[in-house]
């Protein structure tokens, strides 16, 4: 898959995708970075934000 770098950029592409599919009136920017913010909260298994 491209993209991946082994930092999980691949995973964040994959909900990328997802998040296109699913909402595809949302900007660009917005979708980035929401994919980028589970990909960080997949690890830790947790919702908050603040650990």
């Amino acid at each position: 898959m491209q993209g991946d770098d082994g930092n999980g950029s691949a995973l964040a592409l994959e909900i990328e995708v997802g998040l296109r599919a699913t909402h595809p009136t949302l900007r660009k920017t917005v979708i980035t970075k929401l994919a980028l913010a589970m990909m960080a909260v997949l690890p830790a298994q947790t919702p908050n934000m603040a650990e």
